[in-house]
């Protein structure tokens, strides 16, 4: 976490000569654990919303940092898994004239809750890790005015699950709505 806070530093001191764009952006999850259990869990809808900033570099080049709220886990027979992340990734984004955008980055994220609901309701914290690493790579297109649609996979490196049970890695498909200003 620390070594991600250095970066970010790094890259805002050095392009802040740059005039960034700020916007914020919602949209929908599909998330699920993968791992080695035996049985494959289904997919969890969940939603995100947060904020980004997009630092010019050169040309069509930007350096992307966002500050997020996830809805991700899974559902399993009765459970439904709530896991809620502050996910923080940092993406280089190259956007064409067009207003076409790929982007890829690292991304950090923090665990705030974890619940899980069916035929009892309990608190699953103790069973996974406060941080998840993983990397995103995304597209979209955004218009002249800030407006724009993009989707992003995000691919958990980190296992999530604790010591005592089976690995555990995130992965959650995106689709987002952006408003910049």
């Amino acid at each position: 976490m620390k070594k991600l806070t250095v970066l970010i530093f790094i890259v805002f001191s050095t392009t802040m000569h740059a005039q960034p764009h700020f916007g914020l952006k919602a949209g929908g999850n599909l998330a699920a654990l993968r791992g080695n259990a035996g049985s494959q869990p289904a997919p969890r809808i969940g939603f995100h919303a947060g904020g980004f900033a997009a630092v010019p570099l050169a040309g069509g080049l930007h350096v992307v940092p966002e500050l997020q709220f996830s809805l991700q886990g899974n559902k399993q027979g009765p459970y439904l898994l709530n896991l809620g992340y502050i996910n923080m990734p940092l993406l280089l984004q190259y956007l064409t004239k067009g207003g076409f955008y790929v982007e890829v980055g690292p991304q950090a994220g923090l665990l705030v809750r974890a619940r899980l609901k069916g035929p009892v309701n309990q608190d699953a914290a103790a069973k996974f890790s406060s941080l998840d690493i993983g990397g995103c790579l995304g597209l979209g297109y955004k218009e002249k005015h800030g407006f724009g649609i993009g989707a992003r996979y995000i691919l958990g490196f980190s296992n999530i699950a604790a010591a005592n049970y089976a690995p555990a890695k995130n992965g959650v498909v995106q689709l987002s709505v952006l408003c910049g200003f």
